[in-house]
């Protein structure tokens, strides 16, 4: 109850003081967020990792963290959605939100990127503490050389339709067989095998042909790293272990009861097969569910940023008008895609000026929202409409306009391999991406400083209604 009273206060002298501050609810949402996202992580950062877990119970760990905090943090989005537009709506008149619309705007996007990113933070405790026991670097070195050595360590069988075994040819590589092959050569001081990668047994690895000191010293460095990741071995040496190699069946009858394993000197290999598992999935996907990769925040928290657009939007305008313009932003797009399939059924060769026409019907499409919002005779309400769904489709229309004519001018792709133009890349695909997503994100920053003017001057001066 202390607690709850010292709250009160503070609410109360938070609104006679810094009012702005108030209605935009920096002392609720912040520290709340900021509070399940601490508590979030913690319980991410509790998962063990010794002995390292089976990656799919991992995984699904955090997918049901992730599921539970959906419900949570749909709810805080709209209780902050619904608190912004009662006190803005209210002061449509006076300070609120004209005068502060664009530091406004930064704080939206910050708090929706915060909302957005909760449930990940579980994701984010657990790849601090990965990151902490584990060694990307050492595993590599690691990798390398288990996978040199894994093939004299454990073995599938090759499945047949009856009991033959053939011999195998060493110069018939497209035969299937050679993923089981492992064999002495004819002067018994080498051995012809297929090397296999403990990710993919089918996948990677090929035939090669290695001295038999080679091979013991393959599986001495094997076995010296294997420990580390939870394999046991008996006491065998390597050349019993080749020789068991050589020496065991290497097929078995398809539909049958066999085990299917030709050889396995792997002690626990389900402990061994688990480990290795983990640190492949971490090490190619970066942590759980790519929380510690940039490019998946990047695009990520385009979410917040589309969120912040509308919202501020609709805390600068009158509802009914707000209203209006998401039916135009609806319908606008529709009586595009009618447009462009009646042109496709109506011209035989629209396919080779595909683009081309789309990107005429854009420019007719823009050129009329302008010139209805700004222009016009029309009733003012249809023109702050129009107006308004200006103000959204701008980060949308940028990429566009950018991916278009970059695809018109594209004279490296061999379907205007007959345009006479000169082919030069100055982007790459990859590059080309980065810059749309720049130019999506500065867009939107532009629109809405530009618009927040607009948006006051014709809600505040009486002159312009």
């Amino acid at each position: 109850m202390k607690l709850l009273d010292a709250f009160r206060r503070f609410d109360d002298k938070l609104l006679r003081s810094r009012p702005v501050l108030w209605v935009l609810g920096v002392h609720i949402y912040i520290p709340l967020v900021v509070v399940i996202s601490i508590i979030l992580t913690l319980i991410g950062a509790t998962y063990s990792l010794s002995p390292l877990p089976r990656w799919s119970d991992y995984r699904d760990f955090y997918a049901s963290t992730n599921l539970i905090m959906v419900l949570p943090t749909i709810t805080l989005a709209i209780l902050f959605i619904i608190r912004q537009v009662k006190f803005n709506s209210k002061r449509i008149h006076t300070s609120l939100p004209y005068t502060y619309s664009f530091r406004t705007f930064l704080y939206y996007i910050a708090v929706f990127a915060f909302i957005t990113a909760m449930p990940m933070a579980a994701n984010v405790g657990a790849f601090l503490r990965a990151e902490l026991e584990l060694n990307d670097e050492t595993y590599s070195q690691d990798r390398e050389i288990l996978d040199n050595g894994y093939a004299h360590m454990y073995r599938l069988k090759n499945a047949v339709d009856n009991g033959e075994v053939y011999e195998y040819d060493y110069d018939r590589y497209n035969d299937p067989r050679r993923y089981t092959m492992y064999k002495y050569n004819l002067t018994r001081d080498s051995i012809i095998f297929f090397r296999s990668s403990m990710s993919s047994y089918y996948g990677n690895g090929q035939l090669d042909t290695i001295s038999l000191e080679q091979a013991r010293q393959e599986i001495r460095d094997f076995r010296a790293i294997a420990i580390k990741y939870g394999a046991r071995f008996e006491h065998k040496s390597e050349d019993e272990i080749i020789r068991t190699n050589c020496f065991a069946p290497k097929v078995y009858l398809r539909n049958s009861k066999d085990d299917h394993v030709a050889y396995n000197h792997i002690g626990f290999n389900d402990d061994f097969q688990r480990a290795i598992n983990y640190n492949e999935h971490y090490e190619v996907y970066n942590g759980p569910f790519f929380v510690g990769d940039i490019y998946f925040w990047k695009y990520y928290l385009l979410i917040a940023l589309g969120i912040a657009v509308l919202l501020i939007v609709l805390c600068s305008v009158r509802i009914a008008h707000f209203g209006w313009a998401m039916l135009i932003s609806a319908l606008q797009p529709t009586v595009f895609g009618i447009l462009f399939a009646l042109l496709e059924f109506a011209l035989p060769n629209f396919h080779n000026d595909e683009e081309t026409f789309i990107l005429i019907l854009l420019i007719l499409f823009t050129s009329l929202a302008i010139f209805v919002a700004f222009f016009s005779n029309f009733k003012s309400t249809f023109r702050k409409a129009y107006a308004i769904s200006l103000h959204i489709y701008v980060p949308f229309i940028v990429p566009m306009f950018m991916a278009l004519i970059r695809d018109l001018r594209d004279c490296c792709s061999r379907r205007y391999a007959e345009v006479h133009c000169e082919c030069v890349e100055l982007l790459t695909n990859e590059a080309f991406r980065e810059v749309v997503v720049i130019a999506s994100v500065a867009s939107a920053l532009l629109a809405t400083w530009v618009f927040g003017r607009f948006y006051r001057k014709i809600y505040i001066n009486p002159q312009s209604r």
